[in-house]
């Protein structure tokens, strides 16, 4: 399953692991105002979503070596994608390859990525887009 319609993206450095697509909502500077269809604008700051990514990204490290271990006949990409809700915390968590869509990877990533924190902020809700590898050379 894909994050629902009307999420914003972030755009990871070039470090990261894969960076997502370009923003679909802007970072305003001023207080949020409705949009013309009465949703409220996104105030997210991208720099702090990647700065938290950039730190925070190798605590998943563990998740992909159970599952490493768990799975040594799979080999391959694993995209992930989430959600930070308004309150600083992840909210969502998708993971866009049927094997791991639920089950004991999704549960560690998703108990992970939960103990990170952004900057909390009103309007829509950012999608952070990430890819890793798991078995092969």
């Amino acid at each position: 399953p894909r994050p629902p319609e009307g999420l914003g993206e972030v755009e990871l450095p070039a470090d990261a692991p894969r960076p997502a697509r370009a923003p679909r909502a802007r970072t305003a500077p001023e207080a949020p105002r409705p949009a013309r269809d009465g949703l409220v604008e996104a105030r997210w700051d991208a720099a702090d979503i990647q700065a938290v990514v950039a730190r925070e990204q190798r605590t998943l490290a563990p998740c992909l070596r159970e599952e490493a271990a768990r799975s040594r006949d799979f080999a391959g990409e694993i995209p992930v994608e989430f959600a930070v809700g308004n309150d600083g915390r992840v909210a969502a968590l998708w993971i866009d390859e049927p094997r791991f869509r639920d089950g004991a990877l999704h549960e560690c990533l998703l108990r992970t990525l939960r103990g990170w924190r952004f900057k909390p902020f009103p309007g829509q809700q950012p999608v952070v887009s990430l890819a890793f590898r798991i078995g092969g050379p």
